[in-house]
């Protein structure tokens, strides 16, 4: 979580504080998916320092930053010699979100030191009583505060402490400050006004990438580099790239970029690599939001999941088939697509496979063997929970498997073996293409996985994406409808058994995420054990009666809701005349002038089991986006969330 985006310019260059402030805000507009409950810039120009933050998004940035420059004219038109500039987007986890807490935070009134943060410092608490103790006034309720400080406190410490001990570089005060101070995760951008020409990037734990920016006219010579927590942010800027890997630290010193790992100490040489992401990713095109642009890719994402294949088979066949059991580890909806897959794990390995939600996994210490196979499923590859779950299996001797859209991820580097989803950059935080294709990817390793093949099965994956287009075609119309009723329900539940249990509980998940609406995803067969007491006027119900080996339960389920008069939504394979006949029969309902009504249906394209589930899902994304427009909500950046979860609870 948080965006952290940044630029180093050395050389003589008619550029001024509002063209390095668009710069700036532009990167941030990329990342504003990590966090969007503040946002701040900070560009320092010599000693000079020009710092905007505020509560609120980046549109609310930008309007602070255009009014602060209207007030100070002077500063707008500047030639610059030498430029930085560090910006921020934050998702709160220490402090509420508020102009005080936003990064960049500073040492001191007189800005010595600058920096944005993205991660935890986990012994923060112990280090502000330190600041305080020594004479530091903390200011904002962050953990982020302590690290320019203790920048501050080192510099001045030492120096007064110690004639021998001089620190001739921005790097030698961050050293010190690594290897005697922080713990945690952090991926930071330091500058200071005591170092004009010097700024100090380093990372553990969370993602920092470099983008290297070749002079127009030699292009040998380099003096301008960016740097962001996602190369979402870079396309623009560049098509070179380094990714800076856990314990490394770039000193940019008079236009020079110098590698360094802090852990060994030892310099480093880093080779750039060149960016494969289209620009066509990073814009909506002609959709009013990315989520639904991403809902509509999924015909083509699927079909790039297909063609990617499962990766290299000898590097986790024999493991896979001699191995006790399977874990599948995720959160949230990677989290129900491991779910949705486990009854298709099963049937084609013959093995026990268990879900396990990741901070559950860490939390309880399950006990792991060099026998368990674990699956490890992230969209963004970075989510903190499902990393330290994939470090702790490892540590026990378990074979690791990770399942991420991002091959250049911390959780691809750290699993034994690594499969890519190829669906694309997904920029929405409520997840749609991604959740497909890990259902899907899942799937076709089940299918490899297998000893006996079942060829219709397997033959039925390829027919996927077609069939998915036919759903959005054909659902489009049906779900507005359906949404403009669902409006009228207080709370909506999603009833589903099977695959598609994973199916209800990820439509009650997309619904609550964006548009705010109180919905539950619910197993059919506990609905008499509890659920059934809800059942009112009041709530809204959508059940999933598609063909697979439960259809005759979740018929006897769809009887028991109707005598119970519920508001009734059918998802169900086209031109099933037994549901066609139930929805309109009301004989069950007890009262002769009650106000039962036909439950409405939404016919969706009949296919092999193994995928029906994929396909039951896509009018549910529909359903979550419209009922969010609707309410005129943010679809993109819903409340209190943000996309890549790099911290822990």
């Amino acid at each position: 979580m948080c965006g952290i985006f940044g630029f180093y310019i050395y050389r003589s260059v008619p550029i001024g504080y509002s063209q390095v402030a668009n710069i700036l805000t532009t990167g941030l507009r990329h990342l504003e998916y990590r966090g969007y409950d503040s946002a701040g810039i900070a560009i320092s120009h010599g000693g000079n320092e020009f710092i905007v933050k505020c509560t609120g998004n980046v549109d609310c940035l930008e309007k602070k930053i255009c009014s602060m420059l209207e007030e100070q004219q002077q500063i707008s038109s500047l030639q610059c010699d030498n430029i930085i500039g560090i910006a921020h987007t934050r998702w709160a986890t220490h402090g509420n979100p508020s102009d005080m807490n936003a990064h960049p935070h500073t040492s001191d009134a007189s800005n010595m030191f600058v920096v944005v943060h993205n991660g935890i410092i986990t012994n923060f608490k112990a280090l502000r009583d330190l600041l305080i103790e020594k004479g530091y006034e903390i200011v904002t309720q962050t953990d982020t505060e302590v690290i320019p400080k203790l920048c501050q406190y080192i510099y001045e410490h030492d120096l007064k402490s110690s004639h021998d001990v001089k620190f001739p570089d921005l790097k030698d005060i961050v050293l010190v400050m690594l290897e005697r101070y922080l713990e945690g995760t952090f991926a930071l951008l330091i500058k200071s006004r005591l170092f004009p020409s010097q700024m100090v990037v380093c990372r553990k734990g969370s993602p920092l990438i470099m983008g290297i920016i070749e002079d127009h006219i030699d292009k040998t010579h380099t003096d301008t580099y960016v740097f962001s927590s996602d190369v979402l942010a870079l396309i623009n800027q560049t098509n070179q790239v380094i990714s800076l890997q856990d314990d490394e630290l770039i000193h940019l010193k008079e236009g020079k970029a110098h590698f360094y790992n802090y852990r060994t100490k030892n310099y480093l040489i880093k080779i750039p690599q060149l960016l494969k992401i289209e620009k066509k990713y990073i814009t909506k095109g002609a959709y009013r939001t990315f989520m639904e642009k991403e809902i509509f890719e999924q015909p083509q994402t699927l079909a790039h999941t297909l063609a990617g294949g499962t990766g290299d088979e000898q590097m986790y066949l024999s493991h896979v088939r001699h191995c006790s059991k399977i874990i599948c580890i995720a959160c949230g909806t990677s989290l129900n697509s491991c779910l949705a897959s486990r009854n298709i794990l099963m049937k084609y390995t013959g093995k026990l496979v268990c879900i396990e939600c990741s901070s559950d996994f860490l939390d309880r210490e399950i006990p792991i063997t060099s026998s368990d196979f674990c699956i490890f499923v992230s969209q963004s590859g970075e989510t903190a929970d499902t990393l330290q779950a994939l470090l702790y299996a490892k540590k026990h001797g378990g074979f690791c498997m990770s399942v991420t859209n991002r091959q250049d991820s911390i959780i691809a580097k750290e699993a034994h073996v690594t499969i890519d989803l190829n669906a694309g950059p997904e920029i929405s935080v409520a997840s749609t293409k991604a959740f497909t294709s890990q259902i899907l990817m899942l799937t076709m390793l089940a299918h490899k996985f297998a000893t006996v093949g079942d060829i219709v099965a397997h033959q039925s994956l390829y027919q996927l994406p077609e069939l998915i287009y036919t759903t959005l075609k054909n659902t489009e119309k049906s779900i507005v409808q359906m949404t403009q009723e669902l409006l009228k329900y207080r709370s909506i539940l999603f009833i589903g058994r099977g695959n598609n249990y994973a199916t209800a509980l990820e439509s009650a998940l997309k619904v609550k995420e964006i548009s705010y609406i109180h919905s539950e995803g619910i197993l059919a067969g506990e609905l008499k054990h509890g659920p059934l007491a809800l059942i009112d006027d009041h709530i809204g119900v959508v059940l999933f009666i598609t063909h697979d080996n439960l259809y005759e339960k979740m018929v006897s389920t769809l009887e028991q809701l109707k005598s119970r008069r519920a508001k009734l939504f059918i998802i169900y394979n086209e031109h099933d005349k037994l549901i066609e006949s139930l929805a309109t029969d009301n004989v069950n309902c007890t009262e002769k002038n009650d106000n039962y009504t036909d439950a409405m249906l939404i016919p969706v394209p009949q296919s092999h089991e193994d995928i029906q589930h994929i396909i039951n899902i896509i009018p549910m994304q529909l359903l979550a986006l419209n009922l969010a427009s609707l309410k005129g909500n943010n679809v993109d950046m819903p409340r209190n969330l943000a996309k890549s979860v790099t911290v822990t609870d």
